[in-house]
């Protein structure tokens, strides 16, 4: 503690009460204790930190953030309408059958009066459309067969009547108009189709969106990392100008106001360490989501991809080579093909119907089912159309209005492309130029601080000049990496915006 001794025998050399001198070393003792803890501290936390490069810390981020999986869930929806539309391909079983039992009755006389009738009836058959001509098939077996028990009036005596009838039906609906070659049926398979490319596509934007915010608060975080370094230098050069000053002033070489600046100037970058101490814990608590608190960034990661922005040309890529274009352009390839769907929609609906029946029918079950002999045909056509069909037409209406809000969608977002593209480039070549000045300042600064601390120890230079030389300093340095950290901004902005 020679200071506090330096200090105590100068006050009685200036014959300055004891209690004078006692505040003196205190100060200095308070001063020597805050700056030996403060630096133990930032000792131990460098030497337990972790590095996690860039890439490792990308990784994590989509690995882990919400964002990112539903943006992923999206993806699978969109694949699981495709397999529902298939649907439409999907082949029906149909099956049923029926039991009646019925009381007859008869007026007047007759050679034949009936008491009961018993039937049965089953059917199955398959149904499917043929979604590449709008084609509906089916094809069904059906089975009757009835008995009837009575009397014979003469001779009186019971009597049964039975009869079985077997068929096998074929039957095709053929869309003339309406539904003409499949059109409607067609339009679920190929929406979903299309819009499970847009999703694709949605999921890239998405993603890249959400990721550039992680990407730039990597380089934040590296801002605060090296901007706890600036000032940890600009401290030990302050604690090192301190000393100086001191050994000046126990040599009767300085004032106690050169001590007093020199001390205001230490603290005054201890409080601007503590500042981003604060804004970097802050940020770290955010981070530690998704990784642990003891990790830090690889400061050349960012010095590498600095690099690669600096080398960059930057160009006006055309707003049609890129994924916002595209997305775009597809939800406008969608509405164009549901309007024509929808325009088929409003037309009447004309069916032809084909059928044809093999069948048989006898008293003897094992007969009637034992071949098919005899053939019927029917051709027929259906006709249906709402009059006004109000409901088609605005819904063609909507559509189409749709489609030009999409065509005005596409405009706003090229104007607003090439606008905030053109302000990118201006930034990133002004920024480029901004930092290479601001890099020959800081090394003007120091070579500047070199000079006036030989001057100021020939006692050539008043000590506020070195002090502000040293403010100047740290101050550039910060603004360096703030400016770095911007430009890699845009940088990034730049390259989501052109993909």
């Amino acid at each position: 503690m020679n200071f506090l001794k330096t200090a105590m025998m100068k006050a009685v050399m200036n014959k300055k009460p004891f209690v004078i001198i006692l505040s003196y070393g205190i100060v200095y003792l308070v001063l020597f204790l805050l700056s030996a803890v403060f630096f133990a501290g930032y000792v131990c936390a460098q030497e337990n930190q972790k590095v996690i490069s860039y890439e490792q810390y990308i990784d994590v981020i989509i690995q882990k953030l919400p964002q990112i999986k539903n943006n992923v869930l999206q993806v699978k929806k969109a694949y699981n309408q495709v397999e529902k539309a298939k649907s439409a391909d999907d082949t029906n079983l149909i099956a049923k059958g029926q039991y009646a039992r019925q009381k007859m009755y008869t007026t007047g006389k007759s050679l034949y009066e009936p008491d009961y009738k018993q039937s049965y009836y089953g059917y199955t058959g398959i149904e499917q459309t043929l979604t590449s001509t709008g084609t509906r098939v089916s094809l069904g077996l059906e089975y009757n067969s009835s008995s009837i028990t009575g009397n014979l009036t003469i001779p009186p005596q019971p009597y049964s009547v039975d009869e079985y009838s077997p068929s096998v039906t074929a039957t095709i609906t053929q869309p003339l108009l309406k539904n003409a070659f499949g059109m409607i049926d067609r339009y679920e398979k190929n929406n979903a189709a299309m819009k499970l490319e847009i999703q694709k596509l949605q999921q890239l934007q998405d993603d890249q969106s959400v990721l550039n915010y992680y990407k730039k608060l990597y380089f934040s975080w590296v801002l605060y990392k090296q901007a706890l370094d600036i000032w940890q230098e600009s401290i030990t050069h302050a604690r090192s100008l301190v000393d100086s000053v001191q050994r000046k002033a126990r040599a009767g070489l300085a004032e106690n106001d050169d001590v007093q600046r020199a001390v205001s100037s230490l603290l005054s970058y201890e409080a601007q360490y503590k500042q981003y101490e604060i804004a970097y814990k802050s940020l770290c608590d955010e981070l530690s989501l998704y990784f642990e608190k003891s990790i830090v960034p690889q400061i050349n990661d960012m010095n590498i991809m600095f690099d690669s922005a600096v080398s960059a040309e930057y160009t006006e890529v055309p707003f049609e080579q890129t994924r916002s274009w595209l997305i775009v352009k597809k939800n406008m390839d969608v509405m164009q093909y549901t309007i024509k769907v929808a325009d088929n929609s409003t037309l009447p609906q004309m069916n032809l119907i084909l059928s044809a029946s093999r069948k048989n029918c006898s008293d003897r079950q094992h007969e009637a089912l034992s071949k098919l002999p005899d053939t019927d045909y029917s051709v027929g056509v259906e006709f249906s159309y709402p009059l006004g069909n109000h409901d088609a037409d605005a819904q063609l209406k909507d559509y189409e209005l749709s489609l030009k809000e999409l065509e005005n969608n596409l405009l706003i977002a090229q104007n607003s492309y090439y606008t905030s593209l053109r302000a990118m480039i201006q930034s990133l070549n002004g920024y480029r130029e901004l930092i290479a000045t601001h890099n020959k300042n800081l090394q003007a600064l120091i070579s500047q601080r070199q000079t006036e601390q030989k001057k100021y120890e020939q006692a050539r230079l008043d000590l506020q000049y070195l002090i502000n030389t040293e403010n100047s300093i740290a101050m550039e340095k910060l603004t360096l990496l703030q400016l770095k950290v911007e430009l890699l901004g845009y940088y990034i902005d730049y390259k989501d915006l052109t993909e």
